[in-house]
């Protein structure tokens, strides 16, 4: 998501929520005014694709993925790709119903640049990791 210029707002929070921000926020790296917005955005997003849910990965990252599944979105993207497009090879080829590939499609439109930035950080990942292991069976041979 975006590093925009936070705006100052005011909201009234019930006691409650506001107790629960600030223990999950104790818990975590997040301050309690970083973890309300990171929420509210990601509340508001769901609004709007309810198919997406945000799920903190191995690396720490939030990344939005296909509900009931462990499916990222932009891995969901990237096969469609090598699949031309043809949303019911995709989903046959992860086993999932058509609607579920639809809804990763539907949220790529939406939010196309932080889904390809996503898959780009992502592939980098995977050829230093390949180098790595390449450097590592050299040492041993």
């Amino acid at each position: 998501m975006s590093d925009q210029k936070p705006i100052q707002r005011t909201l009234r929070l019930r006691q409650e929520t506001a107790d629960r921000l600030e223990a999950e926020a104790a818990r975590g790296a997040e301050s309690a005014n970083a973890l309300a917005d990171r929420l509210l955005l990601e509340g508001l997003r769901a609004l709007e694709h309810p198919l997406i849910q945000f799920r903190t990965g191995a690396s720490g990252d939030r990344e939005p993925h296909l509900v009931g599944t462990r499916l990222k979105v932009r891995d969901v993207i990237h096969t469609a790709r090598e699949h031309h497009g043809d949303l019911a090879q995709t989903a046959g080829y992860f086993d999932i119903a058509v609607p579920l590939v639809e809804a990763a499609v539907a949220y790529y439109s939406d939010f196309t640049e932080e889904i390809d930035q996503a898959m780009e950080e992502a592939t980098a990942f995977a050829e230093r990791q390949r180098r790595r292991w390449e450097h590592q069976r050299q040492l041993l041979a």
